[in-house]
């Protein structure tokens, strides 16, 4: 049975983090898995901080690091280097998606190297604001062109081992949302087998 780190950045979500870090907690334990959430403070200037450190003196499976440079990218791999088990994942502090992904990563996880969570392997996935989905769209075309023709999208959630990512710690450039590019790169790089989950 796999233990796993679940990271979550969490910049000003202090109307949101509590929940979050709650289903994210309850859908763990009915996985009944070894797990840790680590929620990355990053920079927040609101109560985040403040509830996530309340949550963890309730719950021992809970902890948080308060990071003083702003950053999406920065969080993740602060995250990475404080990890205590053996896979690594990382949700966004808004509930924006669903914690199947999760469960879904872990069944695929033992065959492949790296599980990522794409929203466009089927037409019907749509964002709320076209604008932003003709540019997200636009830049996973782009990165597909420079990087793998294989990849629908390269731009959100991920689980991974850790002990490859914390050697990558040494070479990692990226503090903000270009982290995802990197960690495809170092990926492409490393010759590491992808499953694409949808989500």
């Amino acid at each position: 049975m796999h233990s796993l780190t679940v990271l979550i950045p969490a910049y000003n979500e202090e109307l949101l983090i509590k929940n979050t870090v709650l289903s994210i907690f309850k859908y763990l334990k009915s996985l009944k898995i070894d797990f840790e959430i680590v929620a990355c403070i990053n920079n927040s200037t609101d109560r985040t901080e403040e509830i996530v450190k309340l949550l963890s003196k309730k719950y021992k499976q809970i902890r948080y690091i308060s990071i003083k440079e702003k950053g999406f990218g920065l969080a993740v791999w602060e995250g990475i280097k404080v990890a205590k088990k053996e896979l690594i994942t990382y949700m966004p502090a808004d509930g924006e998606v669903d914690n199947s992904f999760i469960g879904d990563a872990l069944k695929y996880i033992d065959k492949y190297d790296i599980v990522f969570g794409v929203r466009y392997l089927t037409a019907e996935y749509k964002l709320e604001n076209l604008f932003r989905e003709f540019l997200s769209r636009a830049y996973s075309k782009i990165i597909k062109i420079l990087f793998c023709w294989k990849l629908n999208e390269f731009g959100n959630i991920k689980m991974f081992r850790a002990e490859w990512t914390k050697k990558l710690l040494k070479e990692r450039q990226s503090k903000n949302f270009d982290f995802q590019v990197e960690m495809l790169y170092f990926a492409l790089r490393d010759k590491k087998s992808i499953k694409e989950l949808q989500i």
